[in-house]
């Protein structure tokens, strides 16, 4: 996950796996950003993004995996749990109607979404594009774009401009099903992100 995203405020912070839950305890009512990941590596998820929870224990519901269902992130050795609470934090200077993580799609250009992607070529043809609601405000406070193989950092383009074209490379990459994960992170904080899932396979002999 990228940097500056300290725990602050909340206690307590632990992955209770047996009952599929994130626990952790406020000393008072606040906005809470709970954020799940790699440490030093991808964004996986948001799962609250300033959501207001009152004083006490909480416990708020996860997989452990990531939202395409490819990384057991509970147990990865990397996993990072990331929370903060709006107040306090830079964030809390922000108009509240602008302060959320982007909406991000990623896609294979001239494959329907819902279709499951088989790749046997040497790259990937991967477009990231932001939600038209979000375009306009990232565009202003500048952003930039990182993608990321099985977790593993692949690209960046800093100061970023969308539709994004990339083609993921792939030689070497073992036949099987592999996960094109991206986040988009603009200079106040917020990040948005998006998944592909799709399978590998040989080239034809």
């Amino acid at each position: 996950m990228p940097p500056g995203l300290a725990i602050g405020g909340p206690t307590d912070l632990h992955h209770d796996e047996s009952a599929g839950v994130i626990r952790y305890e406020l000393s008072a009512p606040a906005h809470i950003r709970l954020r799940v990941g790699l440490q030093d590596g991808a964004l996986m998820a948001t799962l609250l993004d300033w959501e207001l929870r009152e004083a006490g224990a909480h416990e708020e519901p996860w997989s452990g995996y990531d939202p395409a269902g490819f990384f057991r992130l509970s147990r990865h050795p990397q996993m990072h749990i990331a929370i903060e609470t709006l107040a306090g934090s830079k964030h809390a200077a922000h108009p509240r109607a602008e302060c959320h993580e982007p909406g991000v799609r990623l896609s294979t250009p001239g494959v329907e979404p819902a279709a499951s992607l088989v790749v046997t070529g040497e790259t990937l043809p991967v477009r990231v594009e932001l939600a038209p609601a979000d375009e306009k405000r990232l565009i202003a406070t500048r952003f930039e774009i990182m993608l990321y193989l099985d977790g593993q950092f692949i690209h960046e383009e800093e100061d970023a401009m969308t539709p994004l074209n990339y083609a993921v490379p792939l030689a070497g990459v073992a036949p099987g099903t592999h996960l094109v994960t991206v986040n988009v992170q603009d200079y106040e904080g917020h990040i948005g992100v998006a998944h592909l899932l799709f399978e590998r396979k040989g080239l034809p002999s």
